[in-house]
């Protein structure tokens, strides 16, 4: 079934429509974080390539490997795909669930806040004759190195609406 599902979102990337989606806030030890497991392990549907297949990121995750050397060996997949591709606050968000009003964080907040930031930027770039932008999901765990550039929490970090509208040509 995974598979299936996949494939479909290969054929929507290839339209040029974004698929977003979050690694969820267990980040790469997924829905594991709590079973002590000795490697990392993400979780569907963040796991699937098409939704964030970010080549734009290759060369800032084998800076970052590089700098890493030997810490973390053995739990990840080095020349898998990396987590998170980009990242956006997800801190005490109010929303509005039928007639209540809830405050809550995590990926459920960052993700839409990095989608909507995308929609805006699809927009504008649809208007002005150009074709749209194709984003990333975010995620992260904690306990990864920090660096310069990106890193497995943040990705390439949280978005600025200006400077990518900028970057787009708009």
């Amino acid at each position: 079934m995974y598979s299936s599902i996949c494939n479909a979102y290969a054929q929507l990337g290839a339209r040029g429509v974004p698929i977003l989606y979050a690694s969820g806030d267990g980040g790469v030890s997924g829905n594991q974080a709590s079973d002590n497991r000795t490697e990392f392990v993400p979780v569907f549907p963040a796991s699937c390539p098409y939704v964030t297949t970010p080549a734009y990121q290759s060369a800032a995750v084998a800076s970052y490997l590089s700098a890493l050397g030997s810490n973390s060996s053995g739990l990840f997949n080095a020349t898998g795909r990396a987590y998170p591709d980009v990242s956006a606050y997800g801190t005490r968000y109010d929303i509005k669930a039928g007639a209540v009003s809830l405050i809550v964080s995590g990926t459920s907040c960052s993700t839409p806040t990095f989608a909507a930031i995308v929609a805006l930027l699809n927009d504008q770039l649809l208007s002005a004759g150009k074709s749209r932008e194709q984003p990333a999901c975010n995620g992260g765990t904690p306990g990864f190195y920090a660096a310069q550039g990106w890193v497995p929490v943040t990705g390439l970090g949280t978005p600025n609406f200006t400077l990518l509208a900028s970057a787009a040509g708009l």
